[in-house]
């Protein structure tokens, strides 16, 4: 008898070998397909992300999202150098300056930045100050800002009429 049991171990042991060789081979069929799918979703997602980046490209300023600006705003501070004949390091610092500036959410609004959305670039920005004998930009702070009480309707006026009294005319 001991030598059934030795035999059936054995092809229990030969039918495990065997039940383990063909999971091995299905597990690497599906890692030749999981690749495939890895290879096409990483193709998916670069086709999304250019559809993306095309989308935001004509988008106006205030809809830009921070790193975008961020990149808009040093591609206009080497405009500005070369314009002004700046030197890197003044360059550097009015790449500082105006990234801090956006910060600080001054340069946020339409009005702040002239923008254009055709070309992705900027035209300029108005209240950007050069000063020729410091070589140094300053944001001026639009003072001429309008108060909401102008801008709302006309001032309702109720006049409260007085009721009438019934006089009797006395002869």
């Amino acid at each position: 008898m001991s030598i059934k049991i030795k035999d059936a171990i054995i092809i229990n042991n030969k039918n495990t070998i065997i039940n383990n060789k063909n999971t091995n081979i299905n597990n690497k069929n599906t890692n030749i397909d999981s690749d495939e799918i890895e290879n096409e979703d990483e193709h998916n997602i670069d086709i999304y992300l250019e559809k993306e980046k095309h989308l935001h490209i004509n988008e106006p300023w205030n809809k830009l999202t921070k790193i975008i600006k961020l990149k808009k705003i040093t591609e206009y501070t080497i405009i500005l150098g070369k314009e002004h004949k700046l030197t890197n390091i003044e360059i550097k610092q009015l790449k500082k300056d105006l990234i801090n500036y956006i910060d600080k959410k001054q340069l946020q609004k339409t009005k702040d930045v002239v923008y254009d959305k055709d070309i992705g670039q900027i035209k300029s920005i108005p209240n950007l100050l050069f000063n020729k004998i410091t070589k140094k930009f300053t944001i001026k702070r639009n003072d001429k800002q309008n108060s909401t009480i102008k801008s709302l309707g006309p001032k309702k006026i109720n006049i409260a009429k007085k009721p009438l009294t019934d006089k009797i005319d006395t002869i």
